[in-house]
C-alpha cells in the first residue's frame, strides 16, 4: 500500500493506535503448516526460537551443517558469534524462498525463475526440503488422495472446507508427462498443452494450499472475535478499526497503551475461544504508533 495512504491513516485526537501481526513474509502460514502437517522437524524448529531460515539452510545444506557442528558458525547469538546468516546469506535466501514457497505448492519452475536459477537445480532444492521435514510431503500427499478418493474437498485445521473441483479431471495416463528442457541451465522448459493437465495441477496446488492459508484466515478471525470480547480491552477503551491480512489495528486513548499493547498481544497469541491446542507458538509483532505508516516503518 502507497505510504502517502498509510501515512493518512491516524487516530483520533487524544488516541494512538496499536498494530499487531503475526510476522512479516508469511510467518503465520509456516506455522499453520507445522500444526496442520504435524511435522514433529518443523514444530521443533519453530518452538526452539531460532532462526528458521538459517536452520532450514543447514538442513539442506551438509557444508553449514558441519560449520555448525565445528562451531564455526551459530545459528543464534550475539554480536561476537559468526551467524549462519552472515556468512551463507545465499544459501539461507534459498531456504527462505523455499520455506514459504511450499506451503502455496511451489513447483521447481516458479522457485528457478525466483532464484534465477536452472530448474533442476530449484528442484534440488526442494527436494532437499522434504528430506528435512519429511512429515509436511506425507501429508500434502495424503490430503491429495483424500480429495480426490472421496469428497473432492479440503479442511482447515478448524474445519472449514474448501470444494476442489479441478481434482475430478485427472489427467488420462501420459498426459501428466512434462518435457523438461534440453539445456541445464534452461529458464523456459516445455510443457505439454494439455489443458486438463493443467487444470489438475492447478487443483492439487489448491488443495494443499487452501488448509493452509485458509487456516492462516481463521487464527485472524478468532483473533478478531476473541479482541471482541476481551473485558480488559474494553475496560481500557481500546476497539478494533481496521484488518488486513494477518494485521490488526485497534484505536484507544493513549495514557492506556502501554497496557492495552500486553492485552492485544495476550488476545492474538492464544487467539481460541474454547482449550484448542495450537502445536506452535503463535508469535506476535505488536507496536503503539500514531499512524498506521509509522507502525510499520520505526
Amino acid at each position: 500500500m502507497p505510504l502517502q495512504i498509510r501515512n493518512s491513516i491516524i487516530p483520533e485526537s487524544g488516541k494512538v493506535f496499536i498494530v499487531a501481526d503475526y510476522g512479516l513474509f508469511g510467518q503465520l502460514d509456516l506455522r499453520v503448516l507445522a500444526h496442520t502437517s504435524g511435522c514433529p522437524d518443523l514444530i521443533g524448529a519453530l518452538k526452539s526460537g531460532i532462526d528458521l531460515h538459517s536452520h532450514t539452510a543447514a538442513q539442506m545444506y551438509p557444508h553449514i551443517q558441519d560449520a555448525i557442528d565445528k562451531g564455526e558458525v551459530s545459528l543464534e547469538g550475539d554480536h561476537t558469534q559468526r551467524l549462519v546468516k552472515d556468512v551463507y546469506p545465499s544459501e539461507r535466501r534459498s531456504a527462505k524462498a523455499v520455506n514459504f514457497g511450499i506451503a502455496y505448492g511451489l513447483t521447481s519452475y516458479g522457485l528457478a525463475k525466483q532464484l534465477s536459477c536452472a530448474e533442476p537445480e530449484a528442484q534440488d532444492m526442494i527436494d532437499k526440503w522434504y528430506e528435512a521435514y519429511p512429515k509436511v510431503k506425507e501429508w500434502q500427499s495424503q490430503v491429495i488422495e483424500e480429495a480426490e478418493r472421496s469428497i473432492l474437498r479440503v479442511h482447515t485445521y478448524r474445519g472449514r472446507p474448501r470444494h476442489i473441483v479441478g481434482l475430478i479431471r485427472r489427467p488420462r495416463i501420459g498426459h501428466e508427462l512434462v518435457l523438461r528442457p534440453l539445456l541445464a541451465n534452461s529458464k523456459r522448459p516445455m510443457y505439454s498443452k494439455d489443458k486438463a493437465f493443467w487444470e489438475y495441477l492447478s487443483a492439487k496446488r489448491q488443495a494443499i494450499n487452501a488448509p493452509v492459508q485458509g487456516g492462516s484466515a481463521d487464527v485472524v478471525a478468532e483473533a478478531m472475535v476473541k479482541a471482541a470480547r476481551d473485558e480488559v480491552l474494553k475496560e481500557l477503551g481500546y476497539h478494533m478499526v481496521l484488518q488486513v491480512h494477518d494485521e490488526l489495528l485497534f484505536e484507544g486513548p493513549e495514557e492506556k497503551a502501554e497496557e492495552a499493547l500486553e492485552a492485544v498481544r495476550r488476545v492474538m497469541e492464544d487467539p481460541f475461544l474454547d482449550d484448542y491446542q495450537f502445536l506452535v507458538p503463535l508469535v506476535v509483532d505488536a507496536k503503539i504508533a500514531t499512524s498506521w505508516h509509522e507502525a510499520k516503518h520505526a
